[in-house]
């Protein structure tokens, strides 16, 4: 039995980390908690776990964010005049391609601006 609740956590997490608990996914996830029968202790605890681990995955994408710009940052060193307006133009369409309903609205999955969008 604990071993079935650990695997549907897991499950729950990781499409929580695809979507970042949004729209259809916060349904699923509300759905699987119904699911479970858990009693109000354990939604608590487990709410608790969540909001932990949405907290700590914000820092590891604005981490990874800070890894673009300084990649960016290098790559902008090494070409010419020429080449840096068509990286940015480039970059820039890449943040126009990620929005939308299936993108990640601005090019980030909190919806804020992307770093890339320079």
């Amino acid at each position: 039995m604990k071993r079935s609740i650990i695997i549907a956590l897991l499950l729950s997490s990781v499409s929580a980390f695809a979507c970042m608990g949004g729209g259809m996914c916060k349904d699923h996830q509300m759905g699987m908690m119904r699911d479970l029968g858990l009693n109000d202790e354990q939604k608590s605890k487990i709410r608790t776990i969540r909001q932990e681990a949405r907290s700590e995955k914000f820092k590891l994408m604005d981490k990874m964010e800070e890894l673009q710009d300084q990649t960016d940052t290098r790559i902008m060193a090494v070409l010419n005049t020429e080449q840096k307006a068509k990286f940015i133009e480039l970059r820039q369409e890449n943040v126009r391609a990620c929005k939308g309903p299936k993108g990640c609205e601005g090019g980030t999955m909190r919806g804020e601006k992307n770093s890339c969008g320079k």
